[in-house]
């Protein structure tokens, strides 16, 4: 039995339930089913009677590896769809350590500057006016100077704070150096909307949620763990080149190739690694086993703040033909002081230039970020996305395509060639198997990067079966992981039936479209 934690912004009150969960009744599930059957169909996005769902996977809390993914969910306006992000950080492992399945958050508070603090056995809230408008930088230096440098926090910036569409939600690595990343999905609207500024949660533990048969727990973690490096992507390409590497991939595919000769590993050897006198954080969350964040730069090398930035710079030379990595290092950090998408921003600037018929520039693109923070006319069409920029120059038809959008869009231009799979699971297609796979990840709180080497070893999956076994004492079949999540998501509407995907392929839309195309022919 666990905790589902009720918080109510409008009466600032705490009510909590009592709660079973398992495999298929965990993260990704729990919050899309609590949004499915709590809040009211006609409730829009924003609005007092959505709900924000917080839930950590199963298996996030424990010992397994790559586990300590969060996923963070509300209703959609149309219809009754469920929009869900993924976020990495320690907060989840600490909220699972708590026994907390789920926080759920209703109503509204008055003003920007809300936060909810999470303690053992408490969670309270404080108006905080002196960081109403605060970067969120200075917003986590704030808290964690009041609560402890232990503290886990996720939140949104100003643009979250103006409801802006292209807000992001922020999330703290362990204290060290980046001390934090702003998240791709966006969703910081609606934190903005609730009043919410940060949802903090102080506390050392992260491995403390229960385990029926530890040993047995223990010997499959690192059955698993070896089975994620030895894999060339999860245990090469990724930690030694970081997350262009999934770039690579999307314009590769199988092609893809790792030069081991030629690109060397920079992974530093012996002390730990200080940047301005704080180590710096070479995992997003405590017991990965990729380590795509720092450990492919030497000890002499500014570290990454997040995989955004490379995938930025790679973006910049796509979309404007700007190869200046310290241009980009510097943009995107001011993105994220503002709480924002950097590759929405980037996405929203292109389209921006051509519906204006401008040459793009660095010195557009600073002052699109001015524009931004400013909260200019333009800065708000800039804020509102790709989406919102198209509504507002719809007659312009070559800017449809432009449009960020999700994957199943883009389905029939791949074949999938999923040949290895869980056993029992030979009468999916292809494409079932694959959402409900990455369903699957989001309930047991696995990190999607982990799929190079999950997705198409069958002894992977059992050995992940084994993980559920050992926490519950229960006997299940790797098959059910897979067929189980899928259910949940036909449930629940979130796969369509012209196309096997919809939120789903929202949930990380472009690592979605490089799983089609890595496993694809």
């Amino acid at each position: 039995m666990s905790k589902l934690v009720y918080a109510d912004l409008t009466q600032e009150k705490v009510t909590v339930e009592n709660i079973e969960t398992d495999y298929k009744n965990s993260g990704r599930a729990l919050a899309a089913r609590l949004i499915w059957e709590r809040v009211p169909a006609g409730a829009d996005y924003l609005s007092e009677e959505n709900a924000i769902v917080l839930a950590p996977g199963f298996l996030t809390g424990t010992q397994a590896p790559s586990t300590g993914r969060l996923n963070i969910g509300a209703k959609r306006s149309e219809g009754s769809d469920v929009r869900m992000i993924n976020i990495a950080g320690p907060i989840s492992q600490k909220i699972a350590s708590m026994d907390i399945a789920a926080l759920m958050i209703t109503g509204a508070a008055k003003g920007s500057n809300t936060v909810l603090h999470i303690e053992k056995d408490s969670l309270s809230f404080h108006k905080l006016d002196e960081i109403s408008g605060m970067s969120t930088g200075k917003t986590v230096e704030y808290l964690r100077a009041l609560w402890g440098e232990d503290t886990s926090i996720i939140g949104i910036g100003p643009c979250g704070e103006h409801v802006l569409p292209i807000a992001s939600i922020f999330s703290t690595y362990k204290n060290g150096h980046p001390a934090y990343y702003c998240s791709r999905g966006k969703m910081g609207d609606i934190f903005g909307y609730k009043g919410i500024k940060a949802i903090a949660v102080s506390g050392k533990n992260h491995f403390s949620a229960k385990v029926s048969d530890e040993e047995a727990f223990r010997k499959a973690s690192k059955r698993l763990g070896k089975k994620i490096i030895e894999n060339p992507v999860c245990g090469g390409a990724l930690p030694a080149y970081g997350s262009i590497t999934l770039i690579k991939m999307m314009r590769e595919g199988k092609n893809f190739k790792i030069k081991k000769e030629t690109e060397k590993k920079k992974e530093s050897k012996g002390a730990v690694v200080t940047y301005n006198d704080m180590p710096v954080n070479k995992n997003c969350a405590p017991n990965c086993v990729i380590g795509c964040l720092n450990r492919h730069r030497s000890s002499d090398d500014t570290p990454y703040s997040s995989p955004a930035e490379s995938e930025a710079y790679a973006a910049c030379k796509d979309l404007f033909g700007i190869d200046d990595k310290d241009f980009i290092i510097n943009l995107n950090k001011q993105c994220f002081n503002l709480g924002a998408d950097t590759l929405e921003f980037l996405s929203s600037c292109a389209m921006l230039f051509e519906a204006y018929d401008e040459k793009p520039s660095k010195g557009k693109l600073v002052n699109c970020i001015e524009e931004l923070r400013k909260l200019t006319a333009k800065g708000r069409i800039i804020g509102s996305g790709t989406r919102g920029i198209y509504g507002l120059y719809a007659e312009n038809k070559a800017l449809k395509a432009m449009m960020t959008k999700p994957s199943y869009k883009e389905e029939g231009s791949f074949k999938l060639d999923l040949k290895n799979r869980a056993p029992g699971c030979e009468d999916l297609s292809p494409a079932e198997y694959l959402y409900g796979y990455i369903a699957a990840s989001g309930n047991l709180g696995l990190c999607l990067f982990t799929s190079f080497a999950m997705l198409e070893d069958s002894e992977a999956m059992e050995i992940l079966a084994d993980l559920v076994k050992a926490k519950t004492g229960s006997d299940i079949k790797s098959a059910d992981l897979i067929k189980e999540a899928l259910s949940s998501l036909k449930e629940q509407r979130q796969v369509r039936h012209d196309s096997l995907s919809g939120d789903i392929a929202s949930y990380m839309p472009e690592f979605v479209k490089v799983l089609y195309r890595y496993f694809g022919q």
